[in-house]
């Protein structure tokens, strides 16, 4: 069965997290490399298809993976709001 699954991991080339939309029946790490059931994968922050050339990848928002390591960063963080306690 194939499933979408959005992996987030650390881009060494930005120093960021990054995520990106995949759809896969597996995942695995082979030491800093991210394999897709289909043969594609993640070396060194760059996507490949599974005949080992650089591909396109459609990404969520970065906004998101931005305020996700933010916040395992410092674990304290609150949200704040207009405080209108909605």
């Amino acid at each position: 069965m194939v499933l979408a699954f959005v992996p987030v991991y650390l881009d060494p080339s930005a120093y960021a997290l990054a995520a990106a939309y995949i759809d896969t029946d597996g995942i695995t790490w082979e030491e800093k490399v991210l394999h897709f059931s289909d043969g594609s994968y993640i070396e060194g922050g760059v996507f490949h298809d599974p005949s080992g050339e650089r591909a396109q990848i459609e990404r969520p928002h970065q906004v998101f993976t931005r305020w996700y390591g933010f916040a395992l960063t410092f674990p304290e963080t609150e949200i704040w709001g207009d405080g209108s306690g909605r």
